[in-house]
């Protein structure tokens, strides 16, 4: 239950984020669909590609295969190794068109909200009362302008690739269905166990954001502060102990800089492999 209440908070702060950017992402879905529907066809025709190399009288069993061969009889196209080459061509070339269009469109949204935000929130402090800004820390709105802005840009970012990629999942679900109802489902399910079983590193990349906002914003604040008080901090000789602090600060950004690469690494190395061996596998139990 929590969980879904998380959830559901989640999309009423996007919503009240980015709802007047609804026309340009419904535009984004719509052509990472089509994107994704002639990325799918394109693989889908890697089957009777294989049935024309192998000499094989059929082009398949699958409704992909049986679609393309009544299109290709439709127009009076003998089915052959050129014409399925050059049908696999353009529906790659049309495919990285449209996710073209729709990753600018993402783009386009995330300089946009970028910019109308730092106008908004710039012109609201220097409009806010004096007793309010007595109280904010040198530092903490360049933070805010600058690192959390970008931050939560950047999440919307995040959400229009995963729109862009759940739209691309559909189509190639839908078509893998169509080729192999078991595999799809073994797949889904696998993809499905990996999601859960990683939980974890989300949930602490998650909380290594939070903790490079907060430490990004004490270290401006530090160094805007004692660059200001420098004079004074000479005149004392506090010199070692205000770059001790100092390094103590860039220290700890390091590492925890260095977590999150190490995480972000986890996925791009162990995946890889564990997709290998899922395919190896799967080619095992069938063949």
């Amino acid at each position: 239950m929590e969980t879904i209440n998380k959830i559901i908070g989640v999309i009423r702060l996007f919503h009240q984020a980015f709802s007047r950017y609804t026309k340009k992402l419904a535009l984004m879905v719509f052509l990472g669909f089509i994107g994704g529907f002639m990325g799918g066809i394109g693989v889908g025709a890697i089957i009777p590609l294989f049935y024309i190399i192998t000499n094989q009288s059929s082009v398949g069993t699958d409704s992909i295969s049986q679609i393309i061969a009544q299109v290709f009889g439709y127009l009076h196209i003998p089915l052959t190794l050129p014409a399925i080459i050059t049908l696999m061509v353009f529906l790659f070339v049309s495919k990285s068109i449209f996710l073209y269009l729709a990753t600018y469109i993402n783009s386009r949204i995330h300089v946009d909200y970028e910019l109308e935000t730092r106008k908004r929130l710039f012109r609201k402090t220097l409009e806010t009362g004096w007793p309010y800004l007595m109280h904010q820390k040198t530092g903490y709105i360049y933070g805010l302008l600058m690192g959390d802005i970008s931050g939560t840009a950047g999440a919307m970012n995040n959400l229009s690739a995963a729109v862009l990629t759940g739209t691309s999942l559909i189509t190639y679900a839908i078509i893998a269905i169509n080729i192999s109802v078991p595999i799809t489902l073994i797949t889904l399910g696998l993809g499905l166990f990996l999601f859960l079983l990683l939980k974890p590193v989300f949930f602490k990349i998650r909380q290594l954001s939070k903790k490079t906002s907060e430490t990004s914003k004490k270290l401006a604040h530090y160094l805007n502060q004692h660059v200001i008080g420098s004079k004074t901090i000479k005149s004392m000789s506090l010199e070692e102990d205000v770059i001790n602090q100092g390094n103590y600060y860039f220290e700890d950004l390091m590492d925890i800089q260095l977590k999150q690469f190490r995480y972000s690494v986890f996925f791009n190395i162990f995946l890889e492999p564990i997709s290998l061996i899922f395919i190896v596998a799967i080619f095992l139990i069938s063949y």
